[in-house]
């Protein structure tokens, strides 16, 4: 599945707490309108796999996915970093 795909996929459903399989099928039939329900089944459990989303009760999924830690460095931090370790 495309990256873009994912992508898209979590900024839809990251503001729900949960969403139905129905949902996700209708998510994906935008992109892919002749996807079979086997096909279907396979999407969920290689997004399951990638740890995307997790199901919360057969049917209902929530989105499992965070975003990589970014500390914000304020200029502080720079400066005793510099003292620390100059080059």
């Amino acid at each position: 599945m495309p990256k873009i795909i994912e992508d898209r996929l979590i900024e839809e459903f990251k503001d729900k707490d949960i969403f139905s399989r129905k949902e996700l099928f209708d998510f994906f039939r935008y992109f892919e309108p002749d996807l079979k329900e086997g096909t279907f089944g396979w999407r969920i459990y290689d997004l399951k796999n990638k740890s995307i989303i997790k199901s919360i009760q057969r049917g209902y999924y929530t989105i499992s996915y965070k975003p990589k830690y970014k500390p914000e460095i304020s200029g502080e931090i720079l400066k005793l970093a510099k003292v620390i370790c100059p080059k």
